[in-house]
């Protein structure tokens, strides 16, 4: 398990965040969310983040749930991969 922190919407004006705990077997795909960026430089949050941090929607499982988390596409894809081990048997 690989932990990230989500962004979760309370309201049009509103963004918070919490900690989640993602299988990194269970992504399948992750992509640039350019929509969450955008809220983040109107100043929609109310946090301490700088303006150029970057947001990834991530989609798991076989329903395809999505949510966004921080960081661009690279710096997750390498959390995630990170969180993987062999095991020996």
């Amino acid at each position: 398990m690989v932990t990230l922190t989500k962004v979760i919407k309370v309201s049009e004006s509103k963004y918070t965040f919490e900690s989640v705990s993602i299988n990194p077997d269970a992504v399948n795909y992750i992509e640039p969310d350019f929509t969450t960026k955008s809220a983040l430089q109107e100043g929609k949050f109310h946090s301490e983040l700088n303006e150029n941090t970057d947001f990834s929607l991530i989609s798991l499982g076989p329903s395809g749930r999505a949510f966004t988390v921080v960081g661009d596409v690279a710096q997750v894809s390498k959390k995630l991969n990170s969180g993987k081990r062999l095991l020996k048997g």
